[in-house]
């Protein structure tokens, strides 16, 4: 073959390829992302709408239906769903995968510009962003102050350790989880502003007209030029206090006459914590490329340094750090891959019986491997667990064309051929069978690759960087090896006593397949017998064994979800959070845990939901697994009678549902009454199935609501708008922002609220008046009925159908199957 001949005549160009192929390999080896298993995920943008004080049907008609119109003709869409959820529209476009995720938002964005004039005024402009697997934190950092309160302990993680993490290479972005920023917060009491004659819009028109700068330009004198800066902004509770609102009588009234201000929350419906202790956390998301074990091993060395700049009594640390099973699992297969190296290295001395026959079928081995890693680079690849195997399983077959090569070699030489002529015949005998048989190789390998699917993302890559490492051992079994054995192969017979005795067994082995190969050739019919029952065998044991798409992991980690009564108050569901708290600390297993309530983890936020990960001992330092432990939670939890608890094993994919099984409803006609009905029927059946457990449906339609009617003509008689009532309810009620101010050169939001937690619906709003046209103050009470009903807490769109999905996770030794 010429490439052998062109190899042999020029050694040197023969060992520069090589050198060549190793140096590439090497350098793309350090620029490889390190992640646990390959990107599955397509690219997703997301549009976000805020809709303050809007109930799901609504943020459904008005916000979220004309936002799908008009994303609907995209190019590359596979499927768009949305959440309509109190005051908030979630709009999530999913791309094939081959979509570039950067034109796929630039596309949506044009597209939402046209839905703008049908969206409501008092709706905020939507917000549309990159979303995906890559957003999803790999490590979370604690900050702990117990002597200081919520807001000042997300100020400090937000100056002192959000901003240092996430200027760090590889870094993309730092997320404060559980924050509760400041907020200039105006507590007001609707009896003293009826009695003065203040209304909700009066007291914000005040806070705006106090509360501003305005550029004044500059003067200029003779020989000097001074800029002029008229800055009326407000800081101070005692400053906003201050603000005159009206005259009453020569007297002005004030904001301290009606209410009161603090330095306090724009939230109080969030709570969280790390094992049982008041935290902020801190979750740190890596570039898509980026190296995940560089980027924790950078914010683990940065974090020192942070800990010194931070104010007597805050403590942070490392609360959890997903890159250990990573960092371990990647160790676990490289020790796999180097014993997998050396026992392939020992077979061949064994049978070849000659250092310089093990080193010339062996030097394919790396070759082939570091190789493989310029490959993946060039291919978008990643370095992780399964194109780790895949290099594992290609040790066994890059050494295949080099001991082809090299045994007809050693062949041609024990027929009396010179050593450079033996060399080079010995070469172009095998040299297509070589090529035929890695065409063989690639092509089984190249169709996994090809798959489509979420199984042909996650097994791509394996497949793939399996078929490249084959290609390159041929080109190094018809370049490299017929050179090496033409300068240093000789035939040589050892006659030792350990070659001796090797040759005894190999021989004994060999005389022990002939005896077997005559039987079976004298006995065909019982060959054909056996060969018909292991088959029957194998398809009997194929139906039998557990179907599932990942093999069960003991991961050293496992959530808890709390689901509260729909519109359960935040310390309520705390109490439940509180149960669960000391059952954990009570598990020796479990090492920490991070809790969480009132954060939405890919669903709205809700004061009733809550979660809480929690992280094991090492492996080493356990006797039971994380299966057993779960498994004893199980009936510990479901039996605390205020809420729904249940624990479960997250999966190995990095997906939004932990679900083993989900079933979708959708329908474009249903009523919500008959669509819920019809989910209703699935969950009960589904329920009554022994193997599903954590039976659950997103459509929640329990959550307790209050509809307000206008009375028109009582509200036409006294002078009162319809949108001067709604405008007093959403100022006093939906506790929106009014205005902001400026602390410490960050931006915060000014909330107006009402001052007392008065005991029922009634006796708030008889307290809330608004101004006639006359002047005179009449109750919103007055012009409003007020009617509680049940309903829902968020509505699910799926390709433009209202929709439901059934989630389950199968019982503990349950699996899929036919």
């Amino acid at each position: 073959m010429r490439l052998s001949d062109i190899s042999i005549e020029r050694p040197v160009f023969a060992t520069v390829m090589s050198l060549l192929i190793l140096v590439a390999g090497a350098a793309a080896f350090f620029s490889l992302p390190v992640r646990e298993l390959p990107d599955v995920d397509s690219p997703v943008v997301s549009i976000t709408t805020l809709y303050v004080g809007a109930s799901p049907e609504t943020v459904e008609a008005s916000v979220t239906q004309p936002l799908e119109d008009v994303l609907n003709g995209i190019e590359g869409i596979r499927n768009i769903d949305s959440l309509s959820a109190f005051g908030v529209s979630t709009v999530n476009v999913h791309f094939t995968a081959e979509t570039d995720i950067d034109i796929a938002a630039t596309d949506v964005s044009n597209s939402i510009q046209r839905a703008l004039g049908d969206l409501p005024q008092e709706a905020e402009r939507p917000i549309v962003r990159k979303t995906g697997a890559n957003n999803t934190p790999i490590m979370f950092l604690n900050v702990f102050g117990d002597a200081y309160s919520p807001v000042d302990r997300t100020d400090v993680a937000d100056r002192l350790v959000k901003t240092p993490l996430q200027l760090l290479p590889g870094v993309s972005q730092a997320i404060i989880s559980g924050e509760r920023r400041y907020a200039m917060r105006i507590w007001l009491d609707p009896a003293r502003m009826a009695a003065l004659r203040v209304d909700p819009g009066d007291v914000r028109r005040a806070i705006q007209d106090s509360n501003l700068q305005l550029p004044a330009g500059e003067v200029e004198a003779a020989t000097r030029k001074f800029t002029i800066n008229a800055d009326a902004r407000l800081a101070d509770p005692a400053a906003f206090e201050a603000i005159v609102i009206r005259e009453e009588d020569g007297n002005p009234v004030r904001i301290r006459d009606i209410g009161w201000v603090e330095l306090g929350s724009e939230n109080y419906q969030m709570v969280t914590r790390f094992t049982a202790r008041d935290t902020v956390g801190v979750g740190i998301v890596r570039h898509s490329r980026a190296n995940e074990l560089q980027v924790s091993d950078a914010v683990h060395a940065r974090l020192e340094e942070v800990k010194k700049t931070l104010p007597e009594g805050f403590e942070a640390d490392v609360a959890v750090d997903w890159t250990q099973y990573v960092r371990d699992s990647l160790r676990e297969v490289s020790f796999t891959l180097a014993i997998s190296f050396a026992v392939v290295v020992l077979v061949n001395l064994i049978f070849l019986q000659s250092k310089t026959s093990t080193f010339v079928a062996s030097v394919a081995i790396p070759i082939s491997l570091i190789g493989t890693f310029a490959g993946m680079a060039m291919l978008g690849f990643s370095l992780n667990m399964l194109t780790l195997l895949g290099l594992v399983l290609a040790i066994g077959l890059v050494v295949d064309d080099a001991i082809v090569v090299l045994e007809n070699v050693y062949r041609r030489q024990e027929l009396g051929e010179p050593m450079l002529q033996a060399a080079r015949n010995g070469a172009r005998e095998v040299g297509f069978p070589v090529l035929a048989t890695t065409a063989a190789l690639v092509s089984v390998m190249v169709p996994l690759g090809l798959m489509s699917g979420e199984t042909g993302l996650l097994f791509r890559e394996f497949a793939l960087a399996v078929a490249v490492s084959i290609a390159i051992s041929a080109f190094v079994a018809l370049t490299i090896v017929p050179m090496i054995c033409s300068r240093w192969l000789r035939v040589t017979h050892r006659t030792d006593r350990v070659s001796v005795a090797i040759n005894a067994r190999i021989d004994a082995v060999r005389g022990a397949y002939d005896r077997t190969l005559a039987f079976a050739l004298t006995h065909r019919r019982g060959v054909a017998v056996l060969f018909v029952l292991l088959l029957l065998t194998a398809v009997g044991l194929f139906r039998v064994l557990p179907q599932t798409f990942l093999p069960v992991e003991d991961r050293g980690r496992f959530i808890t979800v709390i689901r509260a009564p729909e519109g359960s108050t935040i310390a309520y569901t705390r109490s439940v959070l509180d149960k669960v708290e000391k059952t954990l600390l009570a598990t020796p297993e479990v090492k920490t845990f991070f809790a969480a309530i009132g954060i939405g983890f890919g669903t709205p936020a809700s004061s009733s939901t809550g979660m809480v990960f929690s992280s094991m001992q090492d492996w080493d330092e356990r006797e039971r697994s994380q299966q057993e432990v779960v498994a004893e939670l199980f009936p510990k939890f479901m039996a605390i009678p205020e809420a729904l608890v249940f624990v479960f094993s997250p999966s190995s994919l990095q997906r939004q549902s932990n679900a083993d099984v989900e079933i979708a409803l959708t329908s474009s006609s249903a009523s919500l009454d008959e669509f819920a009905g019809a989910m209703n029927a699935i969950l009960a059946r589904a329920r009554q199935l022994p193997m599903l457990v954590n039976v659950d449906s997103d459509l929640r339609l329990a959550n307790p609501q209050l509809d307000i009617v206008f009375d028109r003509e009582r509200a036409a008689d006294l002078g009162v708008p319809v949108s001067a009532v709604s405008q007093a309810l959403a100022m006093l009620v939906s506790q929106g922002k009014a205005d902001d101010f400026i602390l410490r050169n960050e931006q915060y939001d000014v909330v107006m609220a009402l001052e007392s937690p008065f005991r029922t619906v009634p006796e708030q709003l008889s307290q809330i008046h608004v101004r006639t046209r006359d002047g005179a103050m009449v109750p919103l009470a007055a012009m409003i009925e007020v009617k509680p009903r049940i309903g829902p807490t968020f509505l699910n769109h799926y390709d433009l159908q209202r929709s439901a999905t059934l989630t389950a996770n199968l019982a503990p030794g349950a699996a899929l199957g036919p």
